[in-house]
């Protein structure tokens, strides 16, 4: 996790150092530390601080702190004189104008979540949308403030977007009353189901028991890869298809489509898939209750190379590329009122 002029130096070991990274955070930081402001205004900051490092450090205080409560700004002020000296200060900043790792971008390999204040003042919001357009696959969470620094209030929901991101595919732990440890997933998961359906042709080619052999060889095969690399975990299988898991929707829905993309150029494998949001029960590492029996349900409602999405998992997918067309409500088993599904696709 790195922050401000934390941001190149993690991006550059991540990026020559990939065994040792395997989640990056980076909040409100750049790749080009040159392209930080004008010229002349980076010079005048310098000559300040080289000055007087405590009206240096005001100044520094209002670019991060805009609007900050006076007794706030007042200890960050503080902070930053006891921290350092002016001599320090300076080398620092020159440091931060003279960083430039933007040619590593490309080489970072580990899944990648940039946060950037939209109102930053002192690191522009440009900055976090380079960082995460070069980092191939990143995800970028754009927040709102007052400044460079996130605010209490922003926090909360920053933490748990972090905590999410860093979790997901890594099962918590916890003891089950015998004393044994058990695979135990908390909050809010996203549940998919695959089926695989019969290839006629290719039964009547290879016959029954080899047909089946290569379908659920190919179908595993298609559907480990995109979870894999979409953050996905395997739940368990189904003989006809694989139940899995997600702490994001949207990349519930990107391992669903990948799939589907996988087998388009295939007539002879044909998959339904389903997908439902919830807070499943969990116990020795497989899941149970309500979410999950909606999940199963939609997937054998969808038709064959269709991806079929309850409404919260569109709602949680909202904004993120794709495109939902609305099915007419489902009358489910063991669900007792209609349930809104929604067929979808990636966005042009």
């Amino acid at each position: 996790f790195a922050i401000s002029e934390g941001g190149p130096i993690a991006i550059a070991y991540a990026a020559r150092h990939p065994k040792h990274v395997n989640r990056l955070v980076l909040c409100g930081t750049y790749a080009r530390g040159p392209s930080l402001g004008r010229p002349e205004v980076r010079e005048a900051l310098l000559s300040v601080v080289r000055a007087s490092w405590g009206v240096g450090s005001d100044m520094m205080t209002n670019l991060f702190m805009p609007g900050a409560p006076t007794e706030e700004v007042r200890r960050f002020v503080l902070s930053q004189r006891h921290s350092a000296t002016k001599e320090d200060a300076a080398a620092l900043l020159e440091a931060v104008y003279a960083s430039d790792v933007s040619d590593l971008l490309a080489r970072v390999s580990c899944p990648t979540l940039v946060i950037h204040s939209r109102s930053d003042k002192a690191i522009s919001y440009r900055h976090g949308l380079e960082v995460a357009s070069g980092i191939p696959g990143a995800r970028l969470v754009t927040i709102e403030g007052r400044g460079h620094l996130p605010e209490p209030e922003v926090m909360t929901d920053l933490t748990r977007q972090t905590a999410e991101f860093i979790l997901e595919g890594a099962p918590a732990r916890r003891t089950t009353a015998d004393g044994k440890e058990s695979d135990q997933r908390r909050g809010l998961l996203t549940v998919m189901f695959t089926d695989l359906q019969d290839s006629t042709a290719l039964t009547q080619r290879l016959g029954d028991a080899r047909a089946q052999q290569e379908l659920v060889h190919r179908h595993n095969e298609v559907v480990r890869e995109a979870l894999s690399a979409h953050g996905g975990r395997e739940v368990k299988h189904t003989g006809d298809g694989i139940m899995a898991s997600f702490s994001s929707g949207s990349n519930a829905i990107d391992a669903a489509i990948a799939i589907q993309e996988a087998f388009g150029a295939d007539e002879a494998v044909q998959v339904r898939i389903g997908l439902n949001a919830g807070e499943p029960v969990a116990e020795d590492g497989d899941l149970f209750g309500a979410t999950v029996q909606l999940a199963a349900r939609v997937c054998s409602r969808a038709e064959p190379g269709d991806v079929l999405v309850t409404n919260v998992v569109r709602e949680l997918a909202m904004g993120k590329g794709f495109l939902f067309s609305e099915q007419m409500p489902a009358a489910l088993k063991g669900f007792e009122e209609p349930v809104r599904l929604f067929a979808v696709r990636r966005g042009q």
